[in-house]
């Protein structure tokens, strides 16, 4: 399946433009040093307009999920996975449908939890029901029914719940860090080993 995505060739016009800029593009001189040296400069200029153009651009294409051509998108949501020495999260692309409010579409699929025959674990029940989402300056504000905490068990089991939470959000170019509560409350723990009074960032220590 092919994926609408252009960043190899926008990074690559990015190069190729920086390496324009660096090497002064003209092979041509002028009579004129200071004619010369003032065409240099507005090219110099353009070349740099151009430059952070192409760089605006491809940040866009990087933050936005993966489109196929069919419409869907591929979503990236993190699991659970035990191992005799780690507790991980483990992310994987899903389908969504282009049309929905994406971010409450992950954390849906995240509630969904795995396919069955996959080694990986569900994070939190699938009863589990999200009240509300709201995200503003680079926050998500998530609220979760009670049911999120049940899986939340001994250390490894709450920072697991908590990791692919804030993992999946933050998958979104738009968010960098998430609020949870749990039924409207704020400053709670799930399972007793982790205050959410303050925002959480990624979980980069639980992804291998």
């Amino acid at each position: 399946m092919q994926y609408i995505r252009s960043n190899a060739l926008i990074a690559a016009l990015v190069m190729t433009v920086t390496i324009l800029l660096l090497t002064g593009c003209r092979a041509d001189t002028s009579d004129d040093p200071e004619e010369e040296i003032a065409e240099l400069r507005q090219e110099t200029n353009e070349l740099r307009d151009q430059v952070e153009s192409l760089q605006q651009r491809l940040s866009q294409l990087e933050e936005a999920p993966l489109v196929t051509e069919d419409g869907r998108v591929k979503l990236a949501v993190y699991f659970g996975l035990s191992t005799d020495t780690d507790t991980l999260t483990i992310p994987v692309l899903l389908p969504a449908d282009a049309a929905e409010d994406l971010h409450r579409e992950a954390l849906h699929l995240l509630i969904s939890g795995p396919n069955p025959d996959s080694p990986l674990s569900p994070i939190m029940p699938p009863d589990t029901e999200v009240l509300s989402l709201e995200v503003q300056d680079g926050m998500a504000t998530v609220d979760f029914s009670p049911e999120v905490a049940e899986h939340a068990v001994g250390t490894a089991g709450e920072s697991t719940v908590l990791a692919g939470i804030v993992n999946t959000l933050t998958e979104f170019g738009d968010i960098d860090r998430v609020t949870i509560l749990v039924d409207g409350e704020e400053g709670v723990s799930l399972g007793g080993h982790y205050m959410l009074d303050e925002p959480l960032e990624r979980f980069d220590d639980l992804i291998p």
